[in-house]
């Protein structure tokens, strides 16, 4: 759970995912007196977006609410087929009804995927059906007036190279399904959404659902008549996509729904009724209405009375008498695609676009920043009038044009009908003709981007040059300076003609003239080439951000952090253009230099303050490095603050806080670092400032901060419990002492946060013989449990592991998608098995709220264990990178509060114990219980990390993962011990002796580390599983050792075998022409590896 598995056919493969209203989000807490309501979801969105329906007290408090994700939506994961159409959807769903055990459930059903399937479900199984909700009633099949477009809106929106161009082409998306007035946030969300579930690198998802769309076929008469459930159809009046008159006709031809079929117009709507909220209210009171006639049911789950593969063959015989044809009836019952209608030459171009979209996918445009969210908003993007239009999808270079233009074109009756009608069987085949030969390069959206390295424009900007001054007509000839204006002409003097010598006076006056000319030239010449590169063509809001990038990264840097204030000094343009920028002058970094210990240019900081004095400010600066005066003038400018990192000695941070008495309006982000390096000011007693904390006062901010949403604060300083920003807050990170002040206190007051940091690294241990005794707090059994109904992140660091499952116990997440422990000391196994315990309720949750864990890292090392788990999409946000350099980035941070790289995928959960002294048995034990119950879903777990240096042997890792079955991709790390080698083993089918072994679904092992393979092992592994029908694919990353005899043997049986993810190509003279250049050494640069 959530997860529907239909796996028993042997042509297909699905993982169905599903929502609920209910306590627990499963389908055993159903409440038995409420009716029940199975909801899909429009096209293009998945179940997240029925909130409206499910948020509704009108229909949350009275109905058992269920939704399911469709193939190629949501959370769904499903094998692409060219015969996917609407009755599979439909099939897809029965079973899924089936194995739930739901009684009889009234269907609301929204738009063209819904609504089709919801009436083909009512076809085929009618006992499941006590009534039909249809919002937006679709058109038989797309109208002519929409199909072509609709090609090439698909066409940028899978081949996008940009952000731009996928932006503009997801607006058009969005306003061709919702209508042009959809509210900037919406707007903002929707787009979002399908950067996220839908980018370039899933494209055939992309195409799967577009066939489904454009592809699906009308239902015939005598089809819809065998429809006997109660039908309501509400239908938006101003709907252009689907008109009002194919509800109506709908309408008409539902001629056996009980009652008959009731059409309820929505006056001046349009687009999809369920997800604007104005819109979705209004449509909800409709339904509420309508279920308050239909007769009250009980929702008892009980067992089908049929089985699954009989009730579905009785089905498939339904189908057949539909289509008149008896051949569907002798089709397989378990496959949902048995149900399909699609025809033989259709599923053959289906099939062909699929395989068209997904074709080089991996290598496509990701607009996903490292975090596997959008990089921007799309109202954050840059606003131009030829890029965008108005609500009427014109753009306008004047006001005055618009009184031009009149509200509706004319058109003759004759082209409006033919616009409206659907198209035909044959259209529809010449368009999936068609997107099966679309050319594999986008429609980019004509806008300046900047792209390319420098060194390719300097080069084409050269050659621009050349060709220009071959243009120029230059007359040749001694050059003399003799014209009227003092332009250089030449001479056109006989040779043979006599002339006064000149003087030497003469002489070097004109050479001093030519010269200068020469100059003069030179110089135009060189302003002439300058105009003619491209970065002079870049608009000045581009060049501006550029600018702003480079003083960040300057900035980054330690040594040189003004060194950015060179792009002043390019050129006039680039001077006037940087001196004129606000936002290039709104932030002030000054961090300790560690070469010299120079104090900053305090005149730079007062120039940066003066300038521009009505924009936010950024700081980022070591207070103790300067003067008292500059540090009140910094103060002073509190009310300009946004973004502030101070760094101070401990002795100077209660003082500095305590002058922070100014109202902040503009604050966003807070954080107070306690920095002991090597130039942090002077160094007081370590004896009193270890032990020196600092309670925050509560007028802090002058008590008025009201954007502040991020508060950091380093070791031994707290925040007051009653502190007025902390209802405010959003995200918290706190290195506090938890025995000595009571965070949950603190937590109490903060029930707004999303993001929660807490370090906890005791200043005294005490120890004794028998191990080690944490410190005592101010913790009680009956303290109160507080619940934090919007975090989703929490990070923890604590040497304390009682302190810790304490805090845990305490708390209520039930929105959690982040779970990060590192547990630094451990001195009982009673510690790990009850924190343990407290953790996998949490594991838990975050698999609920995010995804179930698809990838898995396990490491074990003399001193502690680690686990981490990522989601599909979190693995698919690598970029296909390995699990293992991502959980290396986690070590490396667990001891310290060290900030991952931007580039890193953080985990849903993330597991860390160090410092472990405690027999070896009990901890396999401990872990084997770990393993067996943190992945909510262990068929979902695909990829495997495993990195054991304990001992050469170890039986019981192999018990532990032989329960997760589906492992795809196994990653070794070989460093000090050859531990993981009898994995292999284990992992090697016997064909004769043995059948049994593990990772039966294996397609990829990937090597990394320093210990040379044994070729023995591999080879007998990847031979017996070429022979047993599941041959694997063998990749050595990152290893030291490259050998040929190695890799030629196992090219033998491997299906291929590739170092760092490029096919190895051993050196030979029959390939010697095809051996790849390594960095301009000509093919010989490859001998060394050889």
């Amino acid at each position: 759970m959530p997860y529907i598995d239909i796996v028993r056919a042997k042509d297909d493969y699905a993982s169905i995912w599903y929502t609920t209203n209910s306590p627990t989000g499963t389908v055993s807490s159903f409440a038995p007196e409420k009716p029940t309501v199975i909801m899909f979801h429009p096209i293009f969105l998945d179940s997240t977006w029925l909130d409206a329906q499910f948020d509704d007290p009108r229909i949350n408090n009275r109905f058992n609410i269920i939704a399911f994700d469709a193939r190629c939506a949501g959370k769904t994961v499903s094998r692409p087929n060219g015969r996917h159409d609407h009755w599979t959807d439909c099939a897809d769903l029965a079973q899924a009804i089936l194995a739930l055990w739901l009684p009889p459930a009234h269907l609301w059903a929204s738009e063209s995927f819904g609504t089709n399937t919801a009436l083909r479900l009512a076809m085929l199984f009618p006992e499941m059906v006590l009534s039909i909700t249809m919002l937006t009633v679709p058109s038989p099949t797309e109208l002519k007036a929409y199909f072509a477009p609709f090609d090439d809106i698909l066409n940028r929106w899978v081949y996008a190279e940009d952000l731009d161009t996928i932006e503009h082409t997801l607006n058009e998306i969005v306003t061709f399904l919702l209508g042009t007035n959809v509210h900037p946030d919406l707007l903002d969300d929707l787009i979002a959404y399908l950067e996220t579930r839908y980018p370039p690198y899933q494209r055939s998802r992309i195409g799967e659902m577009a066939n489904t769309i454009m592809n699906r076929t009308a239902l015939e008469a005598h089809e819809l008549a065998a429809v006997y459930a109660p039908c309501l159809l509400i239908h938006g009046e101003d709907n252009q996509i689907h008109p009002l008159e194919y509800a109506e006709r709908m309408k008409a031809e539902l001629v056996n729904a009980k009652g008959g079929a009731k059409l309820f117009v929505l006056k001046g709507c349009e687009g999809y009724l369920n997800v604007v909220p104005s819109i979705a209210s209004l449509s909800n009171q409709v339904f509420v209405k309508f279920m308050a006639r239909q007769p009250p049911v009980r929702s008892e789950l009980r067992a089908p009375r049929e089985p699954l593969e009989v009730r579905m063959k009785r089905a498939l015989r339904v189908l057949a008498d539909f289509a008149e044809d008896e051949s569907i009836a002798e089709r397989d019952p378990l496959s949902s695609m048995s149900f399909s209608r699609v025809t033989a030459e259709t599923q053959k171009l289906q099939e062909d676009m699929v395989r068209l979209f997904a074709s080089g996918q991996h290598k496509a445009f990701s607009p996903l920043g490292a975090d596997g969210r959008p990089m921007r908003k799309y109202s954050e993007r840059q606003h131009d009038h030829w890029f965008l239009g108005d609500s009427e999808g014109y753009s306008y270079s004047d006001t005055m044009d618009r009184e031009r233009i009149s509200g509706d074109i004319p058109m003759p009756p004759s082209v409006r009908e033919t616009a409206i009608e659907p198209v035909s069987n044959e259209i529809m085949q010449e368009g999936a003709l068609r997107r099966t030969a679309l050319p594999m390069s986008p429609a980019s959206v004509e806008q300046y981007i900047v792209k390319g390295n420098v060194s390719r424009v300097v080069n084409m900007a050269g050659y621009l040059v050349q060709d220009r001054l071959i243009e120029m007509d230059v007359p040749l000839g001694r050059p003399t300076n003799d014209s009227a204006d003092g332009a250089i002409t030449t001479s056109s003097r006989p040779l043979g003609e006599a002339v006064e010598r000149p003087s030497v006076l003469q002489v070097l006056r004109q050479e001093g003239d030519r010269y200068a000319a020469a100059n003069n030239m030179a110089l135009a010449m060189r302003r002439r080439r300058n105009n003619l590169l491209p970065i002079s063509k870049l608009p000045d809001d581009i060049l501006s951000r550029i600018m702003i990038l480079y003083r960040d990264i300057s900035n980054a840097e330690f040594t040189h952090p003004l060194r950015w204030l060179a792009v002043t000094l390019v050129c006039c343009r680039w001077r006037t253009l940087a001196l004129g920028s606000p936002l290039l002058w709104n932030c002030i970094y000054w961090k300790a230099m560690h070469a010299t210990g120079s104090s900053p240019p305090e005149g730079w900081i007062m120039a940066f303050l003066q300038r521009f004095a009505e924009v936010p400010l950024d700081l980022d600066v070591h207070m103790y490095h300067l003067e008292s005066d500059i540090q009140d003038l910094l103060i002073s400018h509190s009310f300009r603050w946004r973004n502030v990192v101070l760094r101070a000695a401990p002795a100077h941070i209660p003082s500095l806080i305590q002058r922070l008495t100014a109202s902040t309006p503009l604050l966003e982000s807070f954080r107070i670092i306690r920095d002991v390096g090597l130039f942090a000011g002077p160094r007081e007693d370590s004896r009193g400032s270890s032990n020196m904390e600092f309670l925050v006062p509560e007028n802090t901010f002058g008590g008025h901060a009201p954007s502040l949403r991020l508060l950091a604060l380093t070791n031994s300083i707290h925040v007051h419990p009653n502190s007025p920003f902390l209802c405010l807050l959003t995200s918290l990170e706190v290195c506090a002492d938890l025995h000595e002040r009571n965070i949950l206190a603190v937590l109490a007051s903060a029930s707004n946060l999303h993001s929660l940091q807490i370090i906890r690294i005791p200043t005294t241990v005490v120890l004794t013989g028998d191990g080690a005794i944490e410190p005592a707090g101010h913790f009680s059994p009956d303290d109160p449990v507080q619940p934090l109904r919007r975090l989703q992140d929490l990070n923890i660091w604590s040497s304390l592991p009682l302190h810790c499952l304490h805090l845990l116990t305490h708390l209520d997440l039930p929105v959690l998608r982040r779970l990060r422990i590192n547990i630094l000391s451990v001195y009982d196994s009673d510690e790990i098995a009850s924190l343990l315990d407290v953790l996998l309720s949490f594991a838990h949750t975050v698999q609920r709220n995010e995804a179930p864990i698809h990838g898995i890292y396990v490491s074990h090392h003399e001193s502690g264990f680690t686990i981490g788990g990522w989601s599909f999409a979190q693995i698919q946000a690598m970029n296909h990178r390995y699990i293992r350099p991502e959980a290396r980035h986690l070590r490396s941070t667990a001891m310290f509060s060290g900030k991952l790289p931007d580039h890193s995928i953080k985990p849903t959960f993330h597991l860390s114990y160090s410092g472990i002294r405690i027999r070896k048995e009990i901890l396999v034990r401990v872990l084997e219980m770990a393993y067996r119950q943190i992945p909510l879903n262990p068929k979902a777990v695909r990829v495997l990390a495993v990195n054991i240096t304990v001992e050469r042997t170890c039986a019981e890792w192999h018990r532990a993962f032989s329960l997760w079955p589906a492992i795809e991709r196994l990653e070794l790390f070989e460093d000090l011990t050859i531990a993981s080698w009898t994995l292999l083993d284990a992992a090697t089918p016997n064909i004769v002796g043995q059948p049994d072994f593990l990772f039966p679904s294996l397609k990829k092992l990937v090597f990394s580390g320093r210990i040379r393979p044994t070729c023995g092992r591999l080879e007998r592994l990847a031979e017996n599983r070429k022979a047993a029908g599941i041959p694997i694919e063998i990749d050595f990353t990152e290893y030291v050792w490259r050998s040929v005899d190695i890799v030629t043997t196992l090219m033998q049986s491997a299906t291929k075998v590739t170092w760092d993810g490029e096919e190895w190509m051993p050196f030979s003279l029959d390939n010697f022409e095809q051996i790849p250049d390594v960095e301009g050494q000509g093919v010989w640069g490859n001998m060394f590896d050889l």
